[in-house]
């Protein structure tokens, strides 16, 4: 892993969207084509070309990872506190209306 895998999966964490992910993963594609695939010589392109996939499908299965544990924890954080209390004492008026309709 380098600097830029890193750095993408640092800015992930914080802006966790698989639209960035995409970008991300097509910007380095496309710079790793055309730094690291293209200068090499003929015989060499394909490993070059094979180890550029392999670095892209390990950055994308990372950041699938990360982008879908930062959604599941942002959706867990939502229940409001004030949604609680507003669930309890919805609970105790209805315990009070079923006890009222026992009453003869």
């Amino acid at each position: 892993m380098d600097l830029q895998s890193i750095a993408c999966w640092v800015i992930l964490w914080m802006r966790p969207d698989y639209r960035v992910l995409g970008g991300f993963v097509i910007g380095f594609g496309l710079f790793g084509f055309f730094t690291g695939v293209l200068p090499t010589p003929l015989p060499q392109q394909p490993q070059a070309f094979a180890a550029l996939l392999i670095w892209l499908a390990v950055m994308l299965v990372v950041g699938i990872g990360i982008v879908a544990l930062r959604t599941r924890m942002k959706a867990r954080k939502r229940i409001d506190p004030n949604e609680v209390t507003l669930d309890a004492e919805m609970e105790r008026i209805r315990a009070d209306i079923a006890a009222r309709a026992e009453r003869p």
